[in-house]
């Protein structure tokens, strides 16, 4: 029998222990919605110290519990993170499911991981967070006996921690397997000599909304678009696509999973696989939300990933987005940094010349003379070349225009000085 019912939306609480920036609180929000939740209330209490067992204190702990009542919760989520041991003792007396913002961002990667290697890191990183809160119940059990012979509750703890550390194991062999698969991959691709361009920055900043505006410009099939939606951690899966640049050659452009500030520690490594393509990337393009007002905090999040990538070298281009949201003129390009609205085509084509300027050097005058026999080199030269005038001639013909200097040296044989 075919199961109709659709999925419950849990209904959650927010709790702020501490002086939490607004801007970060909202964030938090931004991420429940993402995890398809329904928030109904953001508690925020200012601790004058941190309590071992509950992080809040015995006090708000029974307030917490009255309020409960006035609530039909499924699950009680922690702004800061929680211990093994706090997380555990809030569950069990408030009668909940208690997480923190580092187990939320886990289930969002859980649900929107599709390629086999993030799947793997995510599973890894779940298992992880789920030993150490088995550590900490075991800890407890540990305090509770008194006697030298061990309870039956604190033999099955360890035996489920035994089980669950031969999983990660066995996760961490068959990544090392795919990694070497990569590893291949990325040698075979770096003979092609085709540029590889990498989408950066911080989630919901409009990277995956470029790439399908730079598609689309590029003539590319829709099906090969990529998903874009209004939310954080939209896609977590590592798109490669070819686009076209003006009077360029093609290149890949890479949308990579968005970066985010205070990541859990457990989704380091499942974090950084996803952005293995940036390490080998020629160019990076580090998207800005310019209309955010945690702008800043973003972009340090963001260049203090690529240091710890050691991708901090590579050319990069800022590029802040969604510039129709600001007082600001747009298009325009100052210094290393170019200024755009990638839902507009003016920004997009814009972004493109400056890419392409990037990557093969400014538009230079230049006039070519090739020979009738030399039709072949004639259509190579054309597909480049920013044609303004043309002779056609007995033996050959004379091409006047401007092409990019980087390409210019391919066919120096046939300019005229």
């Amino acid at each position: 029998m075919v199961n109709n019912m659709q999925t419950k939306t849990r209904k959650v609480i927010l709790i702020d222990a501490g002086d939490t920036a607004e801007e970060a609180i909202q964030e938090t929000c931004e991420l429940i919605a993402a995890c398809d939740m329904e928030l109904l209330e953001v508690w925020q209490q200012r601790l004058k110290e941190i309590n071992h067992l509950s992080l809040i204190g015995s006090g708000k702990v029974v307030e917490f519990s009255e309020r409960l009542k006035q609530y039909d919760a499924d699950m009680m989520i922690f702004q800061q993170p929680l211990s093994s041991l706090q997380a555990n003792y809030l569950s069990e007396t408030w009668d909940i499911a208690v997480i923190d913002r580092s187990e939320l961002i886990i289930e969002i990667f859980e649900s929107r991981s599709h390629t086999q290697e993030a799947k793997l890191q995510v599973r890894k990183a779940k298992m992880e967070k789920q030993h150490s809160r088995l550590i900490g119940k075991t800890k407890s059990l540990g305090r509770q006996g008194g006697g030298r012979n061990k309870g039956s509750g604190e033999k099955q703890l360890e035996l489920n921690r035994r089980l669950l550390k031969q999983r990660i194991r066995e996760c961490e062999r068959q990544i090392d397997a795919l990694k070497k698969q990569h590893s291949l991959q990325y040698q075979r691709r770096s003979k092609q000599r085709i540029p590889v361009v990498a989408l950066i920055g911080y989630t919901n900043a409009g990277k995956s909304t470029l790439t399908n505006a730079l598609l689309a410009q590029s003539r590319q099939a829709s099906q090969k678009q990529v998903l874009a939606k209004d939310c954080l951690f939209a896609t977590l899966d590592t798109a490669m696509r070819r686009i076209t640049l003006p009077y360029a050659p093609d290149i890949l452009i890479v949308d990579t999973v968005g970066f985010v500030s205070n990541l859990p520690h457990e989704l380091i490594d499942a974090f950084h696989a996803t952005l293995d393509e940036v390490r080998h990337a020629d160019y990076l393009l580090h998207v800005i939300d310019h209309s955010g007002t945690m702008r800043q905090v973003q972009m340090e999040a963001t260049l203090t990933t690529l240091e710890i990538l050691n991708a901090e070298s590579i050319p990069r281009i800022d590029v802040y987005n969604k510039c129709d949201l600001n007082d600001i003129s747009y298009p325009k390009a100052c210094n290393d940094a170019v200024y755009i609205s990638a839902e507009q085509k003016a920004s997009v084509l814009f972004l493109s010349d400056k890419l392409a300027e990037a990557i093969y050097g400014p538009l230079e005058a230049v006039t070519f003379v090739l020979p009738h026999e030399k039709s072949a080199h004639l259509a190579a030269v054309s597909a480049y070349l920013k044609l303004t005038a043309q002779e056609n001639r007995t033996s050959d013909v004379i091409l006047h225009g401007f092409m990019r200097k980087k390409l210019i040296s391919d066919y120096v044989n046939y300019v005229k000085f």
